[in-house]
């Protein structure tokens, strides 16, 4: 079976986690969870494993993605020196009207503008299967070409999926103006009053939304009906403000590009340090909440890198060390079936434990 790991900028997920299913549907053994990449990561650092064990490199370049390090230079690295010497073939992947790399552009590459997920699984599948047969990469390229694309719908400026992104910009708009307000409470400014009345115009816009997505927006909505005791006297905007920032770009992501709307889960408890067993490293555990469905994830960063500086760690792996864990598990909330353990090691965040 051919295997295959993804690298993506971490802006792309959405897409990402909508791509992945048709891979698997087609037979391929796909890794990414090694391989988010926030900008100016280590491309090199986050797969050298990878490359160790895989057959493919799957790149999705887009904006954000040509922005980070790993597309200037390290993937022109990994591409000449690393990859290369192993035979791993690399299959880039056009997303978001970005401008494919000279490094890149004498290869096929998948255009995620033109086509669907489902027609780019196919392609990077043809290609896959062609190249692990023996064909060279000309001929892998032909293969994937070869592939009948699935029509792309179109959108017209006047169209639903256009109304309701500016429909999820005026709920984050309400929500920064809650925010403000909330803010303003706390430095004796305003009162809990002037705070209600920004919780009710953020309901009247989450309710202008397809139901589909106000389940979607479960840190949203909380916020919109939350009282004084039990949430904004309890925490302070700044550790709520990123988690939302996330949600509603990830929301607005979906609908903007026409990808399936996915329920979040959202962060609940923290259950503090559990035990580790005998595994050599910290283990913390949190509650993830979906619905009425609750799940515990179990992050375990290994003593190696507890012991590390930060600044010779991958920014995820110190981030993780830094929140208990807490950033590896707002990563998982956007997976359908997020996993119950969490490794962390020097080399970076893995859904998959070690044996």
């Amino acid at each position: 079976m051919p295997s295959a790991f993804i690298s993506y900028a971490h802006e792309d997920q959405e897409y990402v986690l909508a791509l992945v299913p048709h891979l698997q549907a087609a037979g391929l053994d796909v890794r990414y969870d090694r391989v988010a990449l926030h900008i100016g990561d280590s491309l090199i650092r986050a797969i050298s494993k990878e490359i160790a064990e895989g057959d493919f490199l799957i790149a999705i370049v887009s904006p954000a993605s040509v922005e980070s390090e790993w597309c200037q230079t390290e993937l022109a690295l990994a591409k000449t020196q690393g990859i290369n010497k192993r035979g791993i073939m690399v299959l880039p992947v056009k997303y978001g009207e970005a401008e494919m790399p000279p490094m890149l552009a004498d290869t096929f590459w998948g255009d995620a503008d033109q086509h669907d997920v489902a027609t780019i699984a196919r392609q990077l599948g043809a290609a896959m299967t062609a190249h692990m047969r023996g064909a060279g990469d000309e001929a892998s390229a032909e293969a994937a070409e070869a592939v009948p694309p699935t029509a792309r719908p179109q959108r017209s400026g006047n169209g639903r999926a256009e109304a309701t992104v500016g429909q999820i910009e005026q709920v984050a708009d309400k929500v920064w103006d809650l925010i403000a307000e909330w803010e303003r409470v706390l430095g004796g400014a305003s009162n809990v009053r002037d705070l209600n009345d920004e919780q009710r115009r953020l309901r009247w816009a989450l309710n202008t939304l397809p139901e589909v997505l106000q389940l979607a927006l479960p840190l949203v909505t909380r916020l919109s009906r939350a009282t004084w005791d039990e949430y904004f006297g309890a925490v302070r905007p700044d550790e709520v403000e990123p988690d939302l920032q996330e949600e509603l770009r990830s929301v607005r992501a979906q609908v903007e590009q026409g990808l399936p709307i996915t329920r979040r889960w959202r962060l609940g408890r923290d259950f503090g340090n559990v035990s580790a067993g005998r595994r050599d490293a910290v283990a913390h555990a949190w509650e993830i909440v979906r619905g009425d469905q609750s799940r515990l994830v179990t992050v375990y960063i290994s003593g190696t890198a507890m012991a590390s500086e930060n600044q010779h760690l991958p920014q995820e792996v110190a981030r993780a060390k830094e929140t208990d864990g807490r950033t590896v598990v707002a990563d998982l909330v956007s997976l359908d079936d997020p996993p119950e353990e969490v490794s962390v090691t020097t080399a970076g965040v893995s859904l998959a434990m070690p044996d």
